[in-house]
C-alpha cells in the first residue's frame, strides 16, 4: 500500500484536465498496481513519471532530450487524447525482451557490482511537487555508501553503445579516448526519482547485448538545483497545458507528428480557411524540400570523390591538417571521416606503411566540384531565391541559439 493525494471529490490531485474545484486534499490509502498494468497506466495519468520527464528538456543541439516522446505526445497522454497501453510482444519484441530480462539484469548487476538490490517504489508522489510520480526499478545498498540509492535498469544493444560512451581528446596528447557517459534521458529520469524518494544517489545500469562488457553502470549524485528547476518546470507545464487543456507548441520531433496524427486520427469531412500569412509556411516547406534534395546530392558527390581518390587504400590523410577518412568501419568498407587523432590511431593498424600521393588531377576535380557547388547555391540555379533566403534564416537561427 502507498499513500496518494486525493481531493475530497475522490479524484487524484491534478489528474483531471479541467482541474478540480475542491481545495481540501485528503490522504487515503490506495493500492499499488503492478508496473505496466492498465490500472498503473491509468493512475500515472495523474502526474509525470520518471520515464516521461525528459520530454520537458532539450539537448545542446536543440532536439528533445526524450528519444521517443515530445511535449505534444505527453500532453495527449495526460489529457486522455492518446490512449497509453502496453503493446503485445508481437507489436514490440524489444520491449518484451526488456521486460523478461529485468530480473536477470538486476542479478548480473549485483554479481558485477557487489551491491544488493531490492524492489523499488510504485506511484510515489514527490512531497514538494505532487505532479512528479516515481515508479522505480529498485533500491540498492552499497558497502561504501551509508544510505540506499536508486537502481534503474535498462536493456539495449551494441548498436546503441555510443550513448553510454563518448570520445573526447586527451588533454596531454590530444588523442581521442573513450569515457563513460549517461544518456540525457536516463540522467533526468534518475534525478526525478531522487526528487520523489529523497535519496542522494542513483545508478543507471545498462545491459548492452552483444558487447564484450555487457553490464555497464553509472553512478549519479543528487543535483538539488536541477531538481528544484525540474519541480518548477513540471508544475508550470502541467498548469499551463494539462489543467488549462491547451496544446503545447509544436517542435521538430517526429514524435510530435505521430502524436498529432493519433490525436486527430478521426478526420472530419470539413475544410478550414488559413490566413494569408500561412503562405510563408508553404514557401518555406517547398524551399526546405529543395534545399534537402540539393544537400543529399552534394553529400553523395563528395563521398564519391573521396572513395574515388582512396581507390584500394583504406586510409587517407590531408597534408598539414591530419584529418582524413577511413574505410575500416563497423560494417566492412563503410566510409567515415576521422579527426587527426583518429587518423593517427588508424595508422597504427594499417598493414601497408607506405604513403602514396594522389595524382595532381584530383586537385582539379576538387576545384571543379566546388565551382559547381557555388553555382548550385547561387540564386536562379539549382536553388531558388526562397531556398537561399531559408539558408540565411537557418544561419541566423543557429547564431541566436548559440547566444542563448
Amino acid at each position: 500500500m502507498s499513500v496518494d493525494t486525493h481531493c475530497a471529490c475522490g479524484y487524484v490531485w491534478s489528474a483531471r484536465p479541467d482541474g478540480c474545484d475542491c481545495l481540501a486534499p485528503t490522504e487515503r490509502p490506495t493500492p499499488t498496481p503492478e508496473q505496466g498494468s492498465a490500472e498503473w497506466l491509468a493512475q500515472r495519468r495523474g502526474g509525470i513519471g520518471g520515464s516521461e520527464i525528459s520530454a520537458l528538456y532539450r539537448k545542446p543541439d536543440g532536439t528533445c532530450a526524450h528519444p521517443w516522446m515530445s511535449q505534444v505526445r505527453l500532453w495527449g497522454i495526460k489529457t486522455g487524447r492518446i490512449e497509453e497501453k502496453q503493446p503485445t510482444p508481437q507489436e514490440a519484441p524489444h520491449l518484451y525482451l526488456g521486460k523478461i530480462l529485468e530480473r536477470p539484469v538486476r542479478e548480473m548487476y549485483e554479481v558485477f557490482s557487489g551491491r544488493t538490490v531490492v524492489d523499488g517504489v510504485t506511484l510515489l508522489r514527490d512531497s514538494e511537487s505532487p505532479v512528479l510520480i516515481a515508479s522505480t526499478d529498485g533500491e540498492q545498498r552499497c558497502s561504501s555508501r551509508p544510505e540506499p540509492g536508486i537502481y534503474e535498469g535498462k536493456v539495449t544493444t551494441v548498436f546503441r553503445r555510443k550513448e553510454w560512451f563518448k570520445r573526447v581528446p586527451e588533454p596531454v596528447t590530444g588523442e581521442e579516448v573513450e569515457v563513460e557517459t549517461v544518456p540525457p534521458h536516463y540522467h533526468w529520469q534518475c534525478q526525478h526519482y531522487m526528487a520523489c524518494t529523497g535519496m542522494q544517489w542513483a545508478t543507471a545500469v545498462a545491459f548492452i547485448q552483444a558487447d564484450r562488457q555487457p553490464i555497464q553502470w553509472r553512478d549519479l549524485e543528487r543535483h538539488d538545483r536541477a531538481i528544484d528547476d525540474m519541480r518548477e518546470r513540471a508544475a508550470r507545464w502541467w498548469r499551463d497545458y494539462v489543467v488549462a487543456d491547451v496544446q503545447p507548441p509544436v517542435d521538430d520531433s517526429p514524435a510530435t507528428e505521430a502524436a498529432l496524427r493519433e490525436i486527430h486520427r478521426e478526420a472530419e469531412d470539413t475544410m478550414i480557411l488559413l490566413p494569408a500569412a500561412f503562405a510563408a509556411v508553404l514557401d518555406r516547406l517547398e524551399a526546405v524540400d529543395g534545399f534537402t534534395r540539393m544537400l543529399k546530392r552534394e553529400k553523395q558527390r563528395l563521398r564519391n570523390l573521396v572513395l574515388s581518390t582512396l581507390g584500394p587504400a583504406v586510409l587517407a590523410m590531408i597534408a598539414d591538417d591530419g584529418r582524413g577518412w577511413s574505410l575500416r568501419g563497423d560494417s566492412g568498407r563503410s566510409l567515415r571521416s576521422l579527426t587527426a587523432a583518429g587518423v593517427a590511431r588508424a595508422r597504427k593498424i594499417v598493414k601497408g606503411r607506405s604513403v602514396a600521393k594522389i595524382p595532381t588531377e584530383v586537385e582539379h576535380q576538387v576545384d571543379v566540384l566546388f565551382s559547381l557547388s557555388a553555382q548550385a547555391f547561387a540564386p536562379g540555379q539549382a536553388l531558388s531565391a526562397k531556398a537561399i533566403h531559408l539558408a540565411q534564416l537557418a544561419a541566423l537561427a543557429a547564431q541566436q541559439a548559440a547566444t542563448e
